[in-house]
């Protein structure tokens, strides 16, 4: 299927063997072959990239139908919310990635499918809370990290890195896996300042 490519480009190997409790040295290949067989009947997340209330959230402000209580929620992600164009995370912003980023507005693809085969890579910033440039100059890295956005969410929230300037200090740690900046995401959402 055509969404393969999509189930492909949101795993990501480095989160997923925490949750899956696989050897950190083991292939990304052998981790997503897990997630396949295990891990996505078990519901351990893909990626800090999708959070299935989220997802459902905007299936309910959609009114499409939700998962079935035997189907888990990336599997339905592929199968009905790739289609109908639903980002599963309030990390990532498209009207953001619009406005900032003027070679998307050609309207030739998904931006959110392109943010994660190519805007990682490329530095782009998944939203207005989150800095690339400033991210990779206010933290020392034994090595630079080549996706800065996916270092932040496997390591800098953790350590209490801010992901960028206007950033103040995090929270107190919560009882979540949540990111700070991913709970100030949410919050911006549901107070109704976010789409």
């Amino acid at each position: 299927r055509a969404y393969v490519g999509m189930a492909i480009a949101l795993f990501l190997p480095e989160h997923y063997r925490r949750y899956a409790d696989l050897p950190e040295n083991g292939g990304a290949v052998a981790a997503f072959a897990h997630f396949l067989s295990e891990g996505m009947a078990g519901g351990r997340p893909p990626s800090p990239l999708f959070d299935g209330r989220t997802y459902r959230d905007k299936l309910a402000a959609l009114q499409m139908p939700e998962p079935g209580p035997s189907e888990h929620e990336f599997a339905h992600w592929l199968a009905h919310g790739v289609p109908a164009r639903i980002e599963p995370t309030v990390l990532y912003d498209e009207n953001y990635q619009l406005q900032t980023y003027a070679d998307l507005k050609s309207g030739r693809g998904w931006e959110f499918e392109h943010f994660l085969i190519h805007g990682v890579r490329e530095g782009r910033n998944p939203n207005p809370l989150f800095a690339n440039s400033w991210y990779l100059g206010s933290h020392t890295f034994a090595s630079r990290p080549p996706r800065p956005f996916y270092h932040y969410l496997l390591h800098g929230a953790a350590a209490g890195w801010r992901p960028c300037a206007d950033f103040g200090a995090p929270p107190s740690p919560a009882e979540t896996q949540e990111t700070p900046l991913e709970r100030v995401l949410k919050t911006l959402r549901f107070e109704g300042l976010q789409r």
